[in-house]
């Protein structure tokens, strides 16, 4: 993991006692731990060195006493354990969608209980949908204009497209998700607004070369 989320409060009320070297000694701990995303050996020694407090094994041995639990040669920390197991949850399921184009499941097709009421409100009514009814509904979920979802990825087109234009695509693609978040932004589909993004992206830097190259020529 690149990062952990870190509660300053929490964590005062549980380390108010501890000496400054005793509270660097666990925060390194802590960040080991998320960094190896396992849990810490139980070779003090080495773990001390590894954390750079060779000289301070047994303040190491006490914080793990007192903050972790020792499993089959292992101390534990349940909040750790959750955290990356959250994490690389995440992590698989933004690969999933990151093959599929980042492309969310059809709203139509989860929310089938739901189609018989332009409302989303369950209906009483059992019988089969016409093909016009569930036009109809499909046309209503495709008129919502929704936030860039979190797990929206570049698909192969952008990758094609990004690579036609010579661009940056992760810098393109960071760029588009910054602007969607930051002005609220909205589309109905992220991937057509993206692809359109390249395209004044590609424009943008045509112009600017030929900005460049008429400067040049002008000092010459």
């Amino acid at each position: 993991m690149h990062y952990f989320s870190f509660n300053i409060g929490d964590y005062r009320k549980k380390t108010d006692h501890l000496t400054p070297i005793e509270d660097l000694a666990y925060r390194r701990l802590l960040e080991l731990y998320y960094d190896t995303e396992s849990p810490i050996t139980d070779e003090t020694q080495s773990v001390s060195r590894r954390l750079r407090l060779a000289d301070y094994t047994e303040v190491v041995e006490n914080i793990l006493k007192e903050f972790f639990i020792l499993e089959n040669g292992f101390w534990h920390s349940k909040r750790c354990d959750e955290e990356i197991k959250a994490y690389k949850h995440k992590a698989k399921v933004n690969k999933i969608n990151g093959m599929k184009g980042g492309r969310r499941p059809n709203p139509v097709a989860t929310q089938s209980v739901s189609l018989g009421q332009a409302n989303g409100k369950p209906t009483t009514n059992h019988k089969p949908l016409t093909t016009n009814q569930v036009k109809e509904e499909k046309k209503i979920v495709s008129k919502r204009s929704i936030p860039i979802p979190d797990d929206w990825n570049p698909n192969e087109k952008h990758i094609e497209k990004a690579r036609t234009y010579k661009l940056d695509l992760d810098l393109q693609a960071d760029k588009f998700r910054n602007y969607c978040q930051a002005n609220g932004k909205k589309y109905k589909d992220h991937n057509a607004a993206f692809n359109n993004w390249l395209i004044t992206a590609h424009g943008y830097e045509n112009k600017n070369k030929k900005t460049s190259n008429g400067i040049m020529r002008r000092v010459l």
